[in-house]
């Protein structure tokens, strides 16, 4: 789960989103309803297939984390960082401190 975060924390909650749906209903379900009612695991089988599916997702994340560009992102990051920022006054009405 801390990948998630990870690609969160980088702007990509769409793409987290994606993957949280697709690892948890396309794969950790159907792997929990074969595992526990068609191999005849039971409830042993649908834990497991949901242990699957945050395995899946826990593997595209870190896949997702390994290939991001983290120089653009501190780049991109400050660049949003210094709307909220005011820039320092270097104008030539700068008053120094009297001594």
């Amino acid at each position: 789960m801390i990948g998630a975060g990870v690609a969160v924390g980088a702007g990509r909650q769409k793409y987290v989103t994606y993957v949280n749906l697709a690892c948890y209903y396309l794969v950790g379900i159907p792997s929990g309803i074969f595992l526990g009612y068609v191999v005849g695991l039971q409830v042993k089988g649908v834990w497991l297939g949901m242990i699957f599916g945050i395995f899946v997702q826990t593997c595209v994340l870190a896949i997702m984390t390994m290939r991001t560009d983290w120089d653009q992102q501190v780049s991109s990051s400050l660049k949003r960082l210094n709307r909220w920022v005011e820039p320092e006054f270097t104008g030539r009405n700068q008053t120094s401190p009297k001594e």
